[in-house]
């Protein structure tokens, strides 16, 4: 008999590429933890941005009531001549503060008078007028004035006004406490970009775990592959020294330790038995040719009379060795397939704690698909709170327009009125700048709306890209759960046949019985018939048809045990 190859057969070569264990594990740890991580960026920005405005906001008011306090005295001590005079006013208090970003203004009426608040010359700003919300809300209503987008000669600051009074309760101006804007959005971008970091520095050790992890978890699977790759190979005499953490992955190494066992012993069984019977036909052998040079000499005399008996009950009593050998193989290969019918079981147990594990795992991807779902959602709604922003804003240029109208109508008027009505003219050309320049500042506005939705619009094909890619991955989740049923249904039907098996054996087993019982009876009649011969007859017929029975099986038996060490030579 040939020897096997040392190599897998065609067709059972080891499959490289495809989609492995440790990618799996990084691809369903890593993206939902990423797409979390941004989610809280944005949202940890936002959150940022309004306790830093809400923050300044306070210190506005605070320092605007201290300045309030303090002009208000000065006034009383004073009069509004400190505040108004050409030359000589004191602006050491509202200077104070410039350099921790904070710019003071006293206005007498609606009228900057003193202000920290300089133009690109550096030269400051004063003389002009505030706006009608602000004259609104001080002046006449009394009330304080807040707001986050107040522009100043181009720049836009975070203000608080607050009503000035005399000692008749009278209003007779306003304090202001301001900060530009851009203070406030570096702010708020060092805040983002630390935590930025900080979230980045976690995320690259979170993905050093998960790597590391998968590393473990594959390790274990790559050395039962290897093993299992030995066995197919013949190789058994290879130690196992697989080890791991994971349950499933104990029961599939012990159960390879009590195959490699099995196998070990019954080859070795085999391969002893082998030996030893070739070393017994060898002496048979010789023997056999001793016994034959003097039992064929009185052979002749005494064939016809013993031949007949003397051969029935030689074929019988080997009929029986047989017979009993063949039933302790029997009952070998029924032991063997009780321990296959147990290493069946517990692949069957593994494959089922697999498949829990892979419906784990598509729950978790499901989870992500609405996280995702619900991102975008969020998204919708900003799209149609900033198109309801640019609503506001054609209304704002609406009304720019309509007030740069009237101050055009005041002009004229004012020109009609003469020198009477140069005051007048005054104020229609304030309204106009203010009128151009709160157009100008709503097209900033639109124009940054503009960029934010077409930002917010990429955000939703983002989004949506995203979620093909988890669907996807959520196919082929279900694609490997299909697959864990069908390797479960196939052990179910593998055990089913191997108990089937083990019926046969068992009936085998009865069958042998019979047959011994049947042959012990034959064999015994046999004797019965030579003992009839006579003595030296039968005795000479025994030893001649013994020697020659003997030399022909001697030959079968070796044959046998070359065929039965080439068989077993495969596996090492």
């Amino acid at each position: 008999m040939a020897k096997r190859p040392d190599h897998l057969p065609a067709g059972e070569e080891p499959i490289e590429g495809g989609f492995t264990l440790t990618r799996m594990l990084l691809l369903f740890t890593l993206l939902p933890t990423i797409c979390i991580g941004i989610a809280v960026l944005i949202v940890a920005g936002l959150t940022v941005k309004s306790t830093i405005t809400e923050r300044i906001e306070n210190t506005l008011h605070v320092s605007n009531m201290q300045m309030n306090d303090y002009c208000h005295d000065w006034y009383i001590e004073e009069g509004e001549e400190a505040f108004t005079k050409e030359e000589g006013k004191e602006y050491d208090y509202v200077d104070e503060f410039v350099d921790a970003g904070l710019y003071m203004t006293v206005f007498i009426g609606d009228t900057r008078c003193m202000t920290s608040i300089t133009d690109s010359t550096g030269a400051r700003i004063e003389g002009t007028t505030a706006s009608d919300e602000v004259i609104a809300a001080c002046l006449e209503g009394g009330e304080e004035y807040t707001s986050d987008n107040v522009v100043i000669d181009g720049e836009r600051y975070l203000v608080n006004y607050l009503p000035m009074y005399d000692d008749s309760d009278n209003i007779v101006g306003m304090t202001f406490t301001g900060m530009k804007y851009t203070t406030v959005s570096n702010g708020v971008f060092r805040t983002v970009l630390q935590m930025s970091v900080i979230a980045g520095i976690v995320a690259v050790i979170f993905i050093i775990l998960c790597v590391l992890f998968a590393m473990k978890v594959r390790r274990p699977f790559r050395e039962i592959n290897e093993t299992l790759r030995q066995f197919a190979g013949g190789n058994i005499s290879g130690e196992i020294n697989v080890r791991s953490t994971v349950t499933e992955n104990k029961q599939m190494i012990r159960c390879l330790e009590v195959m490699q066992e099995n196998f070990r012993k019954t080859i070795g069984d085999v391969k002893g038995g082998a030996d030893s019977l070739s070393g017994g036909v060898v002496d048979v052998e010789r023997l056999s040719s001793d016994s034959s040079e003097s039992a064929e000499q009185i052979s002749a005399a005494v064939d016809d009379l013993a031949n007949g008996a003397t051969s029935m009950a030689q074929n019988v009593q080997d009929l029986n060795t047989e017979v009993i050998q063949m039933g302790e193989k029997v009952e070998e290969i029924n032991d063997n397939l009780n321990l296959l019918v147990e290493n069946a079981e517990n692949m069957e147990e593994v494959n089922a704690e697999a498949a829990r594990s892979m419906e784990g795992v598509l729950e978790s991807s499901r989870t992500t698909t609405d996280a995702v779902k619900s991102i975008n959602n969020q998204i919708i709604v900003t799209n149609d709170s900033i198109n309801r922003i640019n609503e506001a804003i054609e209304l704002i240029i609406s009304v720019a327009s309509q007030t740069k109208l009237l101050s055009l109508n005041a002009s004229i008027e004012a020109a009609r009125a003469g020198e009477a009505g140069k005051g007048f003219a005054v104020v229609a050309d304030s309204i106009s700048d203010l009128s151009e320049q709160s157009n100008e500042s709503a097209t900033t506005i639109r124009g940054i709306a503009e960029e934010i939705l077409q930002n917010s619009n990429e955000s939703v094909e983002l989004a949506g890209r995203i979620q093909e890619i988890i669907d996807g991955e959520q196919e082929a989740v279900r694609s490997t759960q299909e697959k864990f049923d069908q390797l479960h249904q196939a052990i179910s039907r593998s055990i089913e046949n191997i108990r089937l098996i083990e019926t046969t054996t068992g009936e085998l087993n009865d069958i042998k019985l019979e047959l011994t019982s049947n042959v012990t009876d034959l064999s015994a009649i046999s004797e019965e018939n030579a003992a009839s011969n006579e003595e030296v007859a039968a005795s000479v017929a025994t030893i001649v048809n013994s020697v020659d029975e003997i030399a022909n099986r001697m030959k079968d038996m070796n044959d046998m045990s070359g065929d039965l060490e080439d068989s077993v030579s495969y596996f090492k």
